[in-house]
């Protein structure tokens, strides 16, 4: 019998940003010291290479982590400042989710697939805005929440309090 080798020391190497703004490029939403940051308009204090009050940043940024830093069945290349997309943990009527909402370029058709795939292979409940069309991949109970005047009754972002996908339902343009 062959001895697996120990990986473990893959998956405790930690992530980080390492000059990546995308968090800041107003894919997301948020208000920064009265500042609002939204689809469109970036971090006012977002500056080549990263942020021009890190020491001095607000809880919320402090507290905001993309799934790519601490998932690492996401592959290197899902970094956000190469694939154009942020993912991020969710929670909706107690269902875990993934939003995927792009940055400022949009995603190729290798990272959608990607993450298409990964959605239905580990059976993940998965919200993603291509081209201004929200599509949904999950159980039934999960859609449902999402069918449910667009917008469901209870919506948490556990490690990412205070920042949300900009527009209407992650990322989708909001509807009149």
């Amino acid at each position: 019998m062959t001895k697996r080798p120990n990986l473990d020391f893959v998956f405790k190497i930690p992530r980080s940003c390492n000059g990546c703004t995308a968090c800041c490029s107003g894919a997301l939403s948020a208000n920064i010291h009265g500042l609002r940051m939204s689809r469109g308009t970036p971090c006012h204090f977002r500056q080549e290479g990263g942020c021009a009050i890190y020491e001095n940043r607000p809880q919320l940024c402090k507290d905001f982590r993309c799934t790519w830093l601490d998932n690492r069945a996401m592959p290197e290349w899902m970094w956000p400042k190469k694939s154009n997309v942020i993912v991020m943990y969710r929670r909706v009527d107690d269902l875990p989710y993934y939003s995927v909402v792009e940055t400022e370029e949009k995603m190729s058709a290798q990272t959608l697939s990607w993450l298409v795939q990964w959605a239905l292979r580990c059976k993940l409940n998965r919200v993603y805005c291509v081209e201004g069309t929200t599509e949904i991949i999950g159980s039934e109970e999960f859609k449902q929440a999402f069918a449910n005047k667009n917008r469901p009754k209870k919506e948490t972002n556990e490690s990412n309090t205070g920042v949300q996908p900009a527009g209407g339902v992650d990322g989708a343009p909001a509807s009149n």
